[in-house]
């Protein structure tokens, strides 16, 4: 199974279960090509690897280690293995999983391999939701959880002018200052069903009336407080512990057209919600404040794979040089990517849901000026 990935790079899936493949067709286009691919995904029926103690129950546990210096991320009992030491040397990279592995933290775990090992080739996949307007880019970086596919949703539905979608979550941003498609899938969750009704409802029966009772339970019948939001994000998290799905955007929003070239980046909008924040307000800041931010929310975006690395490199005695400077090579493509655009601050109110609509209007609007 041959994938792309934003139209540039290309993912091979091999003896894959039919729910992996199901599950990576769903985020990526299938893609047929005579290229040899620069990531391979590799199904085995099992991986026999010498299991080590180290940091089992604090960071990563378990991990395991071959002679060869291979790391396994092990999760439901079935592994991963992380070739560390191929990364960063192009052109392709080989992971192996063992079958059974969760889809979904095989999903999530390559994204974050795929950020460090396509910095060497100048790009970075950036944590940004992004559109196209007057043929030139428009960036939302923030953190995970700040909104980003819903303001980018509202880009798409509220303006009043021709946008296309680029992302919602993740962006390949280059250093020679362009934006570009990873996914041309929207990451939803019930509540942005509830926020934009003319999005096709990607969710099963089952899904739809848990997720339903969920939203009753933690937003209705709680009373306000501290305590209580975290009590209801606990019994959120009983419910439906995966409450959110990729669905392809021309399923979603028919409408919608996806950039299919690389965009100049126009503006950098990093948005920053915040309780003490009254209503919606932008200020410039510096590109190289920008660059600072970015490269240290990347680490963050990356902090699954960066403990398991640094287990594997105390383990070993080994290191990778390229991951070891992989927070210095970053900030050097974000500083080209956006040495000629406008970085704004956004601060966001954390707001109720009447007030939501209004809120992201003036979003829009500031964003999109």
């Amino acid at each position: 199974m041959l994938l792309s990935l934003g139209g540039r790079f290309l993912l091979e899936i091999k003896g894959d279960e039919e729910n992996v493949q199901t599950l990576f067709s769903t985020k990526f286009r299938s893609a047929e090509s005579s290229s040899e691919p620069d990531f391979v995904l590799e199904c085995r029926d099992h991986i026999n690897l010498k299991q080590k103690g180290i940091l089992n129950e604090i960071f990563v546990k378990p991990f395991c280690i071959t002679d060869g210096y291979e790391l396994a991320y092990v999760k439901g009992g079935k592994k991963l293995v992380i070739p560390f030491q191929d990364m960063g040397n192009p052109p392709s990279l080989e992971v192996k999983y063992e079958r059974g592995f969760p889809p979904d933290w095989l999903r999530f775990i390559f994204d974050q391999i795929f950020g460090i090992h396509i910095l060497k080739q100048g790009f970075s996949l950036l944590h940004a939701g992004a559109i196209v307007k007057d043929g030139m880019a428009i960036l939302l970086p923030s953190w995970r959880f700040a909104g980003k596919t819903t303001i980018a949703l509202s880009m798409l539905i509220y303006a009043n002018e021709a946008v296309q979608f680029i992302a919602d979550d993740g962006s390949l941003v280059s250093e020679t200052g362009t934006a570009e498609v990873y996914s041309d899938a929207l990451h939803l969750d019930y509540t942005h069903l509830r926020q934009f009704p003319m999005i096709k409802n990607p969710f099963s029966v089952w899904m739809t009336m848990r997720l339903y009772i969920k939203e009753q339970l933690t937003s209705s019948l709680l009373p306000k407080g501290r305590l209580m939001e975290y009590l209801s994000q606990g019994i959120a998290f009983l419910l439906c512990p995966g409450s959110k799905t990729y669905t392809k955007i021309h399923h979603a929003l028919p409408n919608i057209i996806v950039s299919k070239e690389p965009r100049l980046i126009k503006r950098v909008c990093l948005l920053m919600m915040g309780n003490d924040v009254e209503k919606v307000s932008s200020k410039k800041i510096d590109a190289h404040d920008m660059v600072g931010r970015m490269t240290r929310a990347m680490l963050y975006e990356r902090k699954e794979l960066m403990q398991l690395y640094y287990a594997y490199a105390y383990a070993t005695g080994t290191q990778n040089q390229f991951i070891e400077k992989s927070q210095l090579i970053e900030s050097q493509v974000l500083t080209e990517a956006f040495k000629d655009a406008e970085c704004l601050e956004l601060k966001v109110p954390i707001v109720a849901k009447d007030k939501l609509n209004e809120t992201l209007r003036e979003i829009v609007s500031i964003a999109m000026a």
